[in-house]
C-alpha cells in the first residue's frame, strides 16, 4: 500500500496580498480575459451555467457587454433553445461568445449541436451532474467531430487532472468542486478540496500550456476574485453574485414585506438522475442591482487591488504578487 498524502488546507480569507509602493493607477490596469483566441477587455467574471442564474435577460446583457455566457441545458428540451435565440444574435453582434452546458454523452452532444449549429462558439461539459467517467471520451468526440467549437471542461481540483484535460485538447479548464455556497458535497462524501488549493495546484500546467484557468466556486466577493487571479486564475465563475441581480433567472419572492431571490443548486432531487447524489441546496439572496452594476463594481475593485499589488494586469499579478498568510492558521504551504 502506498503512503497516504496530507496537505494543509488554506482558504481565501486566510490570505492577503501585500501592498507595494506602486506608481500604477487603477485605470491603467488590464483586467482582460483571453479565451479561444479572443480577448474580453472587461469580463473576467463569468456567470455559472445554472438554471437559477442564467436567464435570457441575463445572457443578453452579458453579450451586450461583450462577455462570455454558458447556457444551462440540464432540464431543457431542444425547443427551449428558441427562448435564447436572440442571445446568439447579441453574441455575434457584440464580439461576445455563447456556449451551452452539455453532459459528456456523445449522442446528447450530437443532438444538441445539430439544433444549435452556427449559433454557439463553445461547449462546456458538465461532469458533476452527469457521468464523470465519460469526461475524456466526450472531449475526444468533440475534438474529432466539432473542431471549430472551443471546449471548456472540468471540474478538476489537482494538477494531474488539469494536465489530462489539456492533453485531451480543451480550450479552458474549470477548477473547483463542492466549493459553491449551495453545494454540500463535502459534508455528504468527505471528498473535496479548498478552492484556493485547487487553483494553486492547477495553475502551473494551465500557464505552461497557455490555457485559461476558470476558478469555479467559492468567489463570494471581489477580494476573493483578486486572490484567485493572483494564484493563477484567468477568470472566475460565480453563481450567487449573478443570481442576486435583477436580470437573473432566480425568482424574486416577497415574504412578510421583504423581497429575496431564491438561488437553487442544480444538483437537487427532481433535477438530476436518481442514480446520482443530490448535493445541491437553496439559499435566499438579498436582491442587488443590474448585471452591468455588478461587473462595473467588481472590475473597479479588482483594478484597485491589482494596482496596489504593483501589477498592471491579471497576468502580471500572478508573477509579481507577494502573499501574507494569517498567523492563526500556523500552516506552511
Amino acid at each position: 500500500m502506498g503512503p497516504t498524502r496530507f496537505y494543509s488546507r488554506l482558504d481565501f480569507d486566510e490570505l492577503s496580498l501585500i501592498p507595494q509602493l506602486s506608481e500604477i493607477s487603477p485605470e491603467a490596469v488590464d483586467v482582460s480575459f483571453k479565451f479561444a483566441s479572443r480577448v474580453y477587455k472587461h469580463c473576467p467574471f463569468l456567470p455559472s451555467p445554472m438554471d437559477s442564474v442564467v436567464s435570457p435577460a441575463l445572457s443578453q446583457e452579458i453579450c451586450r457587454l461583450g462577455g462570455i455566457v454558458t447556457l444551462p441545458t440540464a432540464d431543457w428540451d431542444l425547443n427551449k433553445w428558441q427562448d435564447h435565440y436572440k442571445t446568439a444574435l447579441y453574441a455575434q453582434r457584440n464580439n461576445a461568445q455563447l456556449g451551452v452546458l452539455l453532459p459528456p454523452v456523445p449522442s446528447i452532444i450530437d443532438a444538441w449541436l445539430e439544433q444549435v449549429d452556427g449559433h454557439i462558439d463553445f461547449v462546456a461539459l458538465d461532469t458533476l451532474h452527469f457521468q464523470p467517467h465519460l469526461h475524456l471520451t466526450a472531449i475526444r468526440h468533440l475534438r474529432k467531430n466539432c473542431s471549430d467549437l472551443a471546449i471548456i471542461s472540468g471540474n478538476v481540483t489537482e494538477k494531474d487532472g488539469a494536465l489530462r484535460l489539456i492533453d485531451a485538447g480543451v480550450d479552458a479548464v474549470r477548477v473547483g468542486m463542492t466549493s459553491a455556497s449551495i453545494n454540500r458535497g463535502e459534508q455528504l462524501t468527505g471528498c473535496a478540496r479548498s478552492q484556493l488549493a485547487a487553483v494553486l495546484d492547477c495553475a502551473q500546467p494551465c500557464r505552461d500550456a497557455r490555457i485559461p484557468l476558470i476558478c469555479d466556486g467559492g468567489i463570494a466577493s471581489p477580494d476573493r476574485a483578486v486572490k484567485a487571479f493572483a494564484l493563477g486564475a484567468s477568470a472566475v465563475m460565480m453563481g450567487a453574485s449573478f443570481a442576486a441581480t435583477i436580470e437573473s433567472a432566480a425568482p424574486l419572492i416577497q415574504e412578510d414585506g421583504d423581497f429575496y431571490k431564491l438561488y437553487a443548486g442544480m444538483s437537487q432531487v427532481g433535477k438530476i438522475s436518481s442514480e446520482l447524489m443530490a448535493e445541491g441546496v437553496s439559499r435566499r439572496l438579498t436582491p442587488s442591482g443590474t448585471v452591468e452594476d455588478l461587473l462595473s463594481h467588481w472590475s473597479s475593485v479588482c483594478r484597485i487591488a491589482i494596482s496596489r499589488a504593483g501589477a498592471t494586469s491579471i497576468e502580471q499579478l500572478h508573477s509579481k504578487c507577494t502573499f501574507e498568510v494569517s498567523a492563526i492558521t500556523e500552516r506552511r504551504w
